[in-house]
């Protein structure tokens, strides 16, 4: 069960979503899973993407198996941060290559 305050610290009014301002030390956003997500995040997220900050994936699978069902994955979430922000990111785990040919080019 969440905690009590979980429901209000992930709310997300018009009014509170005016007031948001976009952290400047912040570079890079990286989607990946969480189970923790909350529309606030949604919210704060898309503002840091719109205004310029990074956008990265870690991956792009939208479920992942859990004995006999399938969970949203880091692709589901990755999904939801594009649709709401305009912009697609940098994949740089599977399928993209970037990962490997970074780990590669360094060691």
């Amino acid at each position: 069960e969440p905690p009590k305050d979980y429901y209000e610290n992930s709310r997300c009014g018009e009014a509170e979503f005016e007031e948001m301002q976009p952290d400047p030390t912040i570079d890079t956003l990286i989607c990946g899973y969480t189970n923790k997500w909350t529309y606030k995040m949604l919210c704060y997220a898309s503002i840091l993407i719109r205004n310029g900050t990074h956008f990265v994936a870690s991956n792009i699978d939208n479920v992942w198996s859990t004995g006999t069902r399938q969970m949203p994955g880091g692709g589901s979430i990755m999904k939801m941060l594009e649709a709401a922000s305009g912009k697609k990111p940098i994949i740089i785990g599977k399928p993209s290559k970037i990962l490997f040919d970074t780990i590669i080019e360094e060691h």
